[in-house]
């Protein structure tokens, strides 16, 4: 089985069941060990889902900003600054389950 893989089962186990917050922070837990591929296409689909979503007045440029960092740094997948837009996003369930279900980080999706 694939490191991708591997990340994909447990992540899904861990979002199965949780809160918007439980999962957040049990995916912010396994950032440090995705790599970077996983973590550039986690970033580029949070801030895509930002930019998408009704909910959020403004983009994914705006989301970085309100999470404490830039959209340049989220997109490229360093692990702080998508951390801290992940943490932004549990008080916006629809855009975490968006973007995991984009990158195979969930079981399911609403969308």
């Amino acid at each position: 089985m694939s490191f991708f893989e591997n990340l994909t089962n447990v992540a899904g186990q861990l979002m199965e069941g949780k809160s918007p917050a439980e999962a957040a922070q049990a995916l912010i837990g396994h950032v440090g060990n995705m790599d970077d591929s996983t973590r550039q296409n986690l970033g580029g689909q949070l801030l895509q889902a930002f930019s998408q979503h009704s909910g959020f007045q403004g983009d994914g440029s705006d989301a970085a900003a309100q999470a404490g960092t830039n959209a340049d740094d989220v997109a490229q997948g360093n692990p702080g600054a998508l951390s801290s837009l992940i943490g932004f996003a549990q008080s916006h369930p629809e855009v975490l389950q968006k973007a995991m279900s984009a990158c195979g980080l969930s079981k399911s999706s609403d969308n």
